[in-house]
Parts: structure tokens; sequence; C-alpha cells
């Protein structure tokens, strides 16, 4: 999760600086919780045998995404 957290975060940042420059949140923090939103998709995903929830997460974290950057 490290690894992934730190790469996520610093790709968040560069898009952060590029588009909400003066936005409080914090990258790293926002990867972090990317990687929990995922991870726990995936466990409802099988839990409910049901694939579908993986990417009704990660489009509801693109919509939260977009907030954060003000769009």
């Amino acid at each position: 999760f490290e690894g992934w957290g730190e790469t996520f975060g610093a790709e968040l940042a560069a898009a952060k600086k590029a588009v909400a420059p003066k936005a409080s949140w914090k990258p790293r923090e926002v990867a972090d919780h990317f990687i929990a939103v995922m991870e726990g998709s995936l466990l409802m995903a099988r839990a409910k045998e049901d694939p579908g929830i993986v990417g009704r997460n990660v489009r509801h974290f693109r919509e939260y995404l977009k907030g954060l950057c003000g769009k």
C-alpha cells in the first residue's frame, strides 16, 4: 500500500498544482482514501458476487475528486 500511495499521491499532487493549487486537501491523504475505497470495493464485490461494485465506487470517487478540485 505504501508504494501505491506514494505513486498515486505524487500524481494527485501534480494534478492539484495544475487545477486547484489553493485547495486545502492533502494529496497523500486522498491517495490513501482511494486505496481504502478500492480495497473495500474489492472485498464487497467478492462478498456480494457483484464485480460492478468496483466500477461504481471508482465513478463515485472520481466525482468526489472533482469536488475537491472545484469542478
